[in-house]
């Protein structure tokens, strides 16, 4: 009698056991297919990615006049962003923006304005910042520590940051603020290139 509780037992607790994974295996296939249905309807809302270029932004670094002095340069240029993304899909616009992120920021020395000495090398570090006429809070896109080119200087992106708020507008403000780790004595003439992607789909 004692050996056929103990058989039942072991049954039943097996079966018990079993009816738990079984349970937890189809709990976790119900919590795996909706996270893959909603990363599908994510990727189903961006129908088209619009590569935005903008270019040839002109702005002036005055001379610095001791090391270790911060500056801070804003300049404005208006982009419009709902007639490229036309060009993308003439049904969709500035409204339809579902994501916007910064692919790279570029800083270049006009030719005219090279100077032996008195360059980008002359930072310890530069941040650029953002703002638009939708969202006039300046948020920080890129940053370089101690350039290393002369003349140019290709920024590290933030490429995490969703900037939807932002580029759905038509004016957009640029601030590039840091320090300077020698006095400079002439000023120096430069341009800016940004590259964003924006995704966009219907409502």
């Amino acid at each position: 009698m004692f050996f056929i509780f103990v058989q039942m037992t072991t049954f039943k607790f097996k079966a018990m056991f079993w009816k738990k994974m079984i349970a937890c295996a189809a709990a976790g296939l119900i919590i795996g297919a909706a996270g893959l249905s909603s990363c599908d309807k994510i990727k189903d809302a961006i129908k088209v990615n619009v590569p935005v270029e903008i270019k040839d932004i002109r702005f002036v670094l005055p001379p610095v006049t001791a090391a270790g002095q911060d500056f801070s340069q804003d300049f404005t240029t208006s982009v419009d962003i709902d007639a490229l993304i036309k060009q993308a899909d003439p049904g969709l616009g500035s409204g339809n923006i579902k994501s916007a992120r910064i692919e790279s920021c570029v800083l270049t020395v006009d030719e005219d304005s090279r100077y032996e000495d008195d360059n980008f090398t002359a930072l310890s570090s530069v941040n650029a910042f953002i703002a638009s006429n939708t969202n006039t809070n300046f948020i920080q896109v890129a940053s370089a520590d101690n350039p290393p080119e002369p003349y140019t200087i290709n920024m590290k992106v933030n490429g995490d940051l969703d900037l939807k708020g932002y580029l759905n507008g038509n004016l957009f403000n640029f601030r590039l603020a840091g320090k300077a780790k020698r006095a400079t004595a002439h000023m120096l003439k430069c341009r800016a290139t940004i590259k964003f992607k924006i995704g966009v789909g219907p409502d």
